[in-house]
């Protein structure tokens, strides 16, 4: 029998993706009885992908945001030629708590919820779909997921030599990019990420030898860089130990070039030990530190169930940061509920006073159905206004055939209208534009030493801008809230 897996990635130039999940789905469920006949990893035009497949008898897929409606697609494609071949999927995607997720999405035959190996296992092994823990058929909501306790017994895509087959179809300059994992799970709870349900709350490790065999795999394979999945690199002592091996798999091999992990929130110790000992190597493997902190607003932290170091301890540590040359990097979300347009501003000030010096990214807050800002009842609470929108795709060139994602975006909250976040929207560019590109980093600077503060300069700036509409920076400003209001127009339903 014939099996296809679908993980598609957008085109991003020479580089390519090499897939996980579907990856760790088919190295544990894989049987004599199956037959893998491709492992689709690019956004090829569905009906010229399908004029390509032989008899599937299976077709898995893994979903999330930005592959969601190619998914989609390809799977009506495939049940127009091969109407008898089922489509399965899983991922972040798959809203578990909606039973009705068939009626909104008939052209697949199978949700499955969580962790999805032991259910793809069962799968493959022939087993009643409807008896099987985690799987979603039309006739059957199963009861929710558990987490399975040991993750040793998933064979590695990297050591089973799944990768390979899939390298061998590229031309050998290609640049490789790899999603890696150290461990699943993540003990904080904060309600605007996929991983904050208490489903995710308890970590599970792969063993340091599998961590350390995989990356020498990378260094030899030329791996360029490596997106790491760990939800807190820094949080555990060996952390620091796998640092340390990647560091001295670049010496020996030259690769992995880049090590992009997602930082420890509140590790601040051993994210700058582990930080320092990377760049006193002389191997740049990090491109700078994240120091997230997505609210100062104690009342918003309260709601999203986060906490954040002192702002004392938060000032040592960007001291320390700048002492030794490493560049760091934080992040703020806007508009969380709770966070007004004066809240965000005294944020940013903070964040600025802490010794924020590189980089902010204020990014804006998308829902997403699994985490537990996605529960409607919460949504009501906080007054938030979710609507569903084009997924940003500035990163794909304007000849490129594309099936339009979507993301759900907050439009307005109880404590800051549409008006107000886009106000906060304009205020985040024009504030990232002038102190953290440069524009007007040391104006601000300047004027600080005479008492002004660089957030209340650059209110006074968004004011002159508007008023002066022959002005280059107008021009750019009216562009720009003009792209974020035509963005937030063009929804789903248009």
């Amino acid at each position: 029998m014939n099996i296809y897996l679908v993980q598609a990635s957008d085109n991003h130039g020479p580089n390519k993706f090499l897939p996980l999940a579907i990856a760790y789905q088919w190295c544990y469920g894989k049987n004599n009885d199956w037959t893998l006949k491709d492992v689709l990893i690019e956004k090829i035009e569905p009906k010229d992908y399908v004029a390509t497949m032989q008899q599937p008898e299976l077709v898995a897929m893994s979903s999330y945001v930005w592959n969601w409606e190619y998914n989609r697609e390809l799977a009506k494609q495939i049940k127009r030629k091969f109407r008898q071949c089922k489509i399965i999927t899983g991922g972040p995607q798959i809203n578990k708590y909606d039973p009705d997720f068939f009626d909104k999405h008939p052209m697949f035959d199978a949700f499955i919820h969580g962790e999805g190996e032991e259910a793809f296992k069962s799968i493959l092994a022939g087993d009643n779909w409807t008896t099987i823990p985690n799987v979603q058929t039309l006739y059957h909501m199963p009861e929710p997921a558990v987490r399975r306790k040991n993750i040793n017994n998933i064979p590695s895509p990297i050591l089973e030599g799944f990768y390979e087959p899939i390298m061998a179809k590229y031309p050998k300059d290609t640049m490789w990019q790899v999603t890696w994992e150290s461990l699943r799970g993540c003990p904080y709870h904060c309600s605007f990420c996929d991983i904050g349900e208490s489903y995710w709350n308890k970590l599970t490790l792969f063993d340091m030898e599998r961590c350390r065999a995989e990356i020498e795999w990378m260094g030899k394979n030329r791996i360029e860089y490596v997106s790491v999945c760990d939800s807190n690199w820094g949080m555990l002592d060996r952390d620091y130990e796998l640092t340390e091996h990647v560091i001295a798999t670049k010496k020996k091999y030259g690769y992995p070039m880049w090590w992009d992990a997602t930082w420890s929130k509140n590790n601040l110790d051993k994210n700058y030990a582990i930080a320092k000992a990377a760049y006193d190597s002389g191997e740049n493997i990090f491109k700078g530190i994240t120091v997230a902190l997505q609210s100062f607003n104690k009342n918003t932290l309260d709601i999203v169930e986060r906490f954040n170091l002192d702002f004392d301890t938060l000032k040592t540590y960007f001291d320390k940061y700048k002492a030794d040359n490493i560049p760091t990097y934080s992040e703020l979300i806007w508009p969380l509920p709770g966070e007004t347009f004066e809240s965000l501003k005294s944020g940013v000030q903070q964040l600025i006073d802490a010794g924020q010096e590189n980089y902010l990214m204020i990014h804006p807050l998308v829902i997403t159905d699994n985490s537990p800002m996605g529960n409607k009842a919460y949504q009501k609470k906080h007054g938030l206004d979710v609507r569903k929108i084009a997924l940003d795709t500035v990163y794909l060139g304007a000849d490129e055939k594309y099936i339009t994602e979507y993301t759900d975006v907050v439009y307005a909250t109880a404590t800051a209208d549409h008006e107000t976040v886009i106000e906060g929207h304009m205020y985040a560019w024009l504030t990232i534009l002038m102190y953290y590109y440069g524009w007007g980093h040391y104006i601000a600077k300047y004027m600080r030493k005479h008492g002004v503060l660089e957030t209340d300069l650059f209110i006074d700036l968004m004011e002159w801008i508007k008023e002066n509409k022959q002005s280059l920076l107008y021009k750019e400003y009216s562009k720009t809230k003009q792209s974020f209001n035509n963005q937030r127009k063009n929804t789903e339903d248009d």
